[in-house]
């Protein structure tokens, strides 16, 4: 009895140091995640993680999500465990900073309402039923809210920025400061109007205004604000040495700009009060030496593109007025945008440029630990003429004429990073007064994006005045770069993370294989078909003038009509039917790849595990038997 009651005790207490144990690690460890996923999935970035670190108060993530809804949508579902691991992840880093929680809003509810109130909006479906919210707002300790209205499954590369930007934004509302120089009449519009509330200048300045705290550097700055979050270098004027050297000051303490350069601007001779172009207006822009230390520079002549030209009206030598393709007008596809920067990778209607330059680089020729990111790139059927040329009377006409094509991809815009070099390595420029110390070298990495075109700025380029409304994707462009490079340290490199959901390569290449055999197929029966449509041209030849092929449907078919439509129709249902056996037969592949996956996932652990059972109980028994 004393042994029966000693083992209860003893298996009482090993339960109960068992459970305990679970628990203690369960709250102890909760923040420890060991990640073994190709793309580091569940670990944080290292700008999240300093994110959350700055939070100087508690803040609150509130998740609404529809989850019943969603589980009739794979991709929603999916996407909605991978936002709650983020969030988690987030909040488990944070402890205390970080209070999370989640919402189902069902329909008519008052937690619907909420959600509407708090600007979500609903994911869209075609089946009709109740709305999915998927969206995250924000609330710091003085009841500001910040919301991404939409959880979107295609932004899922770009998830932890926008959650890390939300957390950035919670601890400082205060809009971003932006500095803007340039020689073109942003904020006061065509004819000159400087700064007049009633004539709020060109819909990218509003833009502008709208988002951040917009400061207006003047033509004669010798230094620039030290508390800048940005910089915008649109189309400048000829800057001197001095100049010069306190944009790169900036670009060495701070990093950040957005730089528009231009071999001909249209935008530049836009007229003044006096109905004429402003008398130091240049056609050209260029930061000289700057953008020789980087190894980049806009090059010297304007790109014209046949494939990607704009339609422009143009009077015919006759006097017509014609709608004809201009290669010098350029519109940039959302294919010809990179997908990996979130500057432009969102950007569904693409980019209008209007007599663009290009941006020239040599990736081995760069300097040390500089590095240059294609975001927009022309086509390859392209040439560059004389910027002068460009910017006199142009007929589109001569233009395609003369168009001879040199091959080329030429980028339209670059993202710039790493430690930039001095233009300036013998020291500042005689005379130079920054009013204190001076940076010989970069304090910081850079993060510059370039474009070689102004007059994508121009309202007429991108912008509806009658609607209110853009039709091409200039001005959020402009806002996005600025926003991403105002963002600060934290959000450097997370720009764009890896997909959770990885491609099934052995399906992919199966599956291209069968595409590949179905456009051969598809191809021999377009040859069957022009073949015989070839034959029955050739009888209606024949016979043209009367019977069937006349016009007289009436008529009766000759045997040998008929002979010839007979054959084409043995040939097509021949053909459909190897169409579907090929199509038959990648299904099965298909299947047949999907079963062996889906054995290996439930089974090959469970049987993996018997056998090494089976393994460490023979070795026990053989070691019992050779100990008895």
């Amino acid at each position: 009895m004393r042994s029966t009651t000693y083992s209860w005790a003893i298996g009482l207490s090993a339960l109960a140091a068992f459970v305990g144990g679970v628990m203690a690690t369960d709250r102890l460890l909760a923040p420890a995640r060991l990640d073994f996923t190709e793309n580091r999935l569940f670990t944080l970035a290292k700008g999240t993680q300093t994110a959350i670190a700055d939070l100087s108060e508690p803040v609150e993530l509130t998740l609404y999500y529809s989850a019943a809804r969603a589980a009739d949508f794979p991709a929603i579902r999916a996407y909605g465990a991978r936002v709650r691991e983020l969030l988690a992840a987030i909040a488990a880093k944070g402890g205390a900073k970080v209070r999370l929680a989640e919402i189902d809003p069902a329909p008519f509810s008052e937690q619907e309402d909420q959600a509407i109130a708090e600007g979500l909006q609903p994911i869209p479906t075609d089946d009709g039923g109740d709305p999915i919210y998927f969206g995250l707002v924000g609330r710091n300790a003085l009841d500001e809210t910040t919301a991404i209205a939409q959880l979107d499954p295609a932004r899922e590369p770009y998830l932890e920025y926008e959650i890390t930007r939300m957390l950035g934004v919670l601890e400082d509302p205060a809009a971003p400061r932006i500095g803007v120089l340039t020689s073109l009449p942003l904020d006061s519009g065509p004819g000159g109007f400087a700064r007049d509330p009633e004539r709020p200048g060109y819909a990218i300045w509003r833009a502008l205004d709208e988002a951040f705290d917009v400061t207006r550097i003047e033509p004669d700055f010798t230094q620039l604000p030290a508390d800048l979050d940005a910089l915008l270098i649109a189309h400048p004027g000829e800057l001197t040495v001095a100049q010069s050297f306190a944009i790169e000051q900036f670009l060495f303490s701070t990093g950040r700009a957005l730089i528009l350069l231009d071999p001909a601007s249209y935008m530049a001779f836009t007229p003044g009060p006096s109905g004429l172009p402003s008398g130091a207006a240049r056609g050209s822009s260029a930061l000289g030496a700057l953008t020789s230390a980087w190894g980049v520079s806009v090059g010297d002549g304007v790109l014209l593109d046949r494939t990607r030209a704009l339609p422009v009206q143009a009077t015919s030598p006759t006097g017509r007025v014609e709608v004809i393709p201009h290669p010098g007008f350029i519109l940039t596809p959302p294919a010809q945008l990179s997908r990996a920067d979130l500057t432009v990778a969102a950007l569904a209607r693409g980019l209008h440029f209007a007599a663009p330059g290009f941006v020239d680089y040599a990736a081995d020729e760069l300097p040390n630990g500089l590095k240059v990111e294609r975001l927009v790139a022309a086509s390859d059927d392209t040439m560059i003429i004389p910027s002068a040329e460009a910017l006199g009377p142009t007929d589109p006409r001569t233009l395609l004429r003369n168009f001879a094509a040199d091959g080329e991809t030429r980028a339209l815009a670059v993202r710039l990073t790493g430690k930039l070099p001095s233009a300036f390595a013998a020291g500042p420029p005689p005379g130079v007064d920054l009013q204190g110390a001076t940076l010989g070298a970069a304090q910081n990495e850079a993060d510059i994006i370039l474009v070689a075109d102004s007059d994508l700025l121009d309202d007429s380029l991108y912008f509806n005045a009658q609607a209110g409304a853009a039709f091409v994707d200039n001005a959020a462009f402009i806002v996005n770069a600025l926003d991403v490079l105002a963002g600060g340290e934290a959000l450097v490199g997370l720009r764009s993370r890896a997909p959770s959901l990885r491609p099934m390569e052995l399906l992919d290449r199966m599956r291209e294989s069968a595409r590949a055999r179905l456009f051969q197929t598809q191809a021999a029966l377009e040859g069957q078909l022009a073949e015989a449509e070839a034959g029955i041209a050739a009888i209606e030849a024949q016979g043209r003038g009367s019977g069937f092929f006349a016009g007289d449907l009436s008529a009766k078919l000759t045997e040998e009509e008929e002979t010839e439509i007979e054959r084409f129709r043995e040939r097509v249902i021949a053909l459909r039917g190897e169409l579907r056996s090929i199509e038959r037969e990648f299904r099965k592949d298909v299947a047949r790849v999907e079963g062996w996956i889906a054995a290996i996932n439930i089974w090959l652990a469970p049987i993996g595990l018997a056998i090494a059972g089976l393994v460490v109980f023979q070795f026990r028994r053989q070691h019992r038997r050779s100990v008895g």
